[in-house]
């Protein structure tokens, strides 16, 4: 696997970064904080009030570090949701892909390997399960998707099947034209 050099950067057709969106994002933060409440309540009785919490009472220390504990777990909660993306890049010689944070590190799908490919509306039961009836999760074939209703299907040399979600279905198509043609 190669990372993107300047070269390429004028090869390339398409390019699009999708994030979930902000309400989703602070929804989950104040779910988060929501669920903790009874512990925030907890902490503020037993270390300002000085008042024993409930009936077998946990030491200031106990609820100082079970306080941290659950803030810094809905911290980290937040981060995970804040930084999912899923970003997908067309050049000239194949297709580009990261799920952050499934994937670390860009995958590559050369351009030879593709057989096929449809852009396309995506069923909900794809959405919902994570595949389909024709798509069974294995080394090779796998759903990403974060927004939109348009995916990108390819099929790959050997049978596998490999969705990625689109906002910009005409640009996919126009850029996937324009990849299969090149020569």
């Amino acid at each position: 696997m190669r990372a993107l050099s300047i070269t390429d950067m004028d090869r390339i057709f398409f390019e699009e970064k999708q994030k979930l969106t902000r309400a989703i994002t602070w929804t989950v933060f104040f779910v988060g904080l929501a669920c903790c409440s009874p512990i925030i309540r907890g902490a503020y009785i037993r270390g300002v009030l000085h008042e024993p919490w409930g009936d077998t009472s946990m030491s200031d220390l106990e609820v100082f570090l079970l306080l941290t504990f659950i803030l810094a777990m809905v911290g980290l909660m937040f981060w995970i949701i804040s930084s999912v993306y899923l970003e997908i890049v067309i050049d000239q010689t194949g297709i580009w892909y990261r799920s952050f944070p499934q994937h670390w590190k860009r995958r590559r799908i050369e351009k030879a390997s593709i057989t096929a490919y449809l852009v396309r509306k995506i069923r909900w039961n794809e959405m919902i399960q994570g595949r389909s009836n024709k798509i069974q999760r294995s080394k090779g074939n796998g759903i990403f998707h974060i927004r939109g209703d348009k995916v990108l299907e390819l099929t790959l040399s050997g049978g596998e099947k490999l969705i990625v979600g689109t906002q910009e279905a005409e640009s996919v198509i126009w850029a996937m034209g324009k990849l299969m043609s090149n020569s």
